[in-house]
């Protein structure tokens, strides 16, 4: 039965045939072939790494080059957000071998080349948490008004890679030392805000060394299990107790290079782990990984995952958006001019990119596309924001569009 007559049966009153929960699960695995990109212009912004939707209209991002910004996805206008700053004006500083010429060109290796790797909101939406002037230190702003609330410090000696609010109250950062940070924002210095010149400044309420873990690259909270998920860049994957903050299992992955990204399915029921050829699903449950996939672009690394029912929406190095049918275990296809079944890629715009002396030295009529370091829908799920810039870490440029 056709998806339209089902529709014009249903205006009439009768509810046989499709159910409600088949027509969900097909609208939403036809959608991403109906998507149209519409590119946004970020003028000098370097390499977007996070994002959040604010509104129907509104996301908020966070930047390589240690910006966060309002966007208004209808007009293009952009605010700059004020950095928060600790009260510890000193930057970490990273040592690097200038002889390593890939280390050089595609490696982070000062601060000021870290930027933003993570924004979260809290459940009831009215505190947002992201990376701070110093890009070890936690920020805590006010939603609506971005008003700001604390920094959180005292915590982590190297760049805080990602951050997870477990409820209104609580979160976790987790950085590129191996610490766990656990930070309480209390609701009577939320309520304080305006009442002074300045915001405050909170210690972690409890840290933690993941053992054996030399960096932390990703986190997720389970709330069914209550457990957190930790990844850290070489495959090692852990869950906290969050009821103790212990570590309670460790697993190593057999896809060991350029974990970078993770993600929960909306119904908690599994982990999904993204590295530099294969995505990896593991099940909460059991806490085993369960089933492993191509990436579909072996060579450029999966850079960002998101779930939306049960469609995994994954973003590439390579500047390319692909769709893992969860439920036929398959990549969505489209067909082509010759009616053979192909997978189905949207491929990134153009973007903006620097042609500074590190791009007419060492890049100069080379092509890179786009990678999509992050993407997030929209409530109502018929939007796609997706976002990033070039891949090597020596070129600067953006990229960023909606796809509905």
């Amino acid at each position: 039965m056709s998806i339209y007559s089902f529709l014009q049966d249903r205006s009439y009153g009768f509810t046989d045939g499709l159910s409600e929960q088949v027509m969900y699960r097909l609208a939403y695995r036809r959608i991403p072939s109906l998507f149209r990109e519409a590119e946004i212009n970020l003028d000098s912004l370097n390499k977007v790494f996070a994002s959040k939707w604010l509104s129907s209209r509104e996301v908020v991002l966070g930047t390589k080059c240690n910006k966060v910004v309002k966007l208004d996805l209808v007009t293009g206008e952009k605010v700059q957000i004020p950095s928060l700053k600790g009260r510890s004006s000193s930057q970490p500083t990273r040592s690097f071998d200038f002889g390593n010429f890939f280390s050089y060109y595609y490696n982070t290796f000062n601060s000021n080349s870290c930027g933003i790797h993570s924004i979260d909101i809290n459940p009831s939406g009215t505190l947002l948490a992201t990376g701070g002037d110093n890009p070890n230190e936690l920020a805590v702003y006010k939603l609506p008004s971005f008003d700001p609330v604390c920094v959180g410090e005292n915590c982590h000696s190297d760049w805080i890679f990602d951050i997870v609010w477990l409820d209104d109250e609580f979160l976790v950062t987790g950085g590129r030392d191996g610490y766990l940070g656990l930070f309480q924002v209390k609701n009577d210095l939320q309520e304080s805000i305006g009442q002074f010149d300045s915001h405050s400044f909170l210690s972690p309420h409890e840290k933690k060394k993941c053992d054996d873990c030399k960096k932390v690259r990703a986190i997720k909270f389970n709330k069914d299990t209550n457990d957190l998920a930790v990844l850290s860049p070489d495959g090692l994957f852990q869950t906290w107790d969050m009821h103790r903050f212990e570590k309670s299992f460790t697993q190593r992955l057999d896809q060991c290079e350029e974990n970078v990204c993770m993600s929960l399915s909306e119904d908690s029921s599994v982990y999904v782990v993204g590295s530099q050829s294969h995505i990896t699903f593991l099940d909460p449950r059991i806490l085993k990984s369960v089933c492993v996939i191509s990436s579909a672009e072996r060579d450029s690394g999966v850079r960002s995952l998101s779930f939306n029912n049960e469609l995994l929406t994954v973003g590439t190095g390579n500047g390319a958006i692909l769709f893992y049918d969860i439920r036929n275990k398959k990549y969505l296809q489209c067909g082509c001019c010759s009616g053979e079944q192909t997978t189905l890629r949207l491929r990134t715009g153009e973007g903006w990119l620097s042609k500074d002396e590190m791009y007419v030295e060492y890049f100069f009529n080379e092509c890179f596309p786009n990678s999509v370091y992050t993407h997030c829908y929209n409530n109502t799920r018929t939007k796609l924001f997706t976002a990033g810039g070039p891949l090597p870490s020596g070129l600067t440029g953006n990229y960023a569009a909606v796809w509905e």
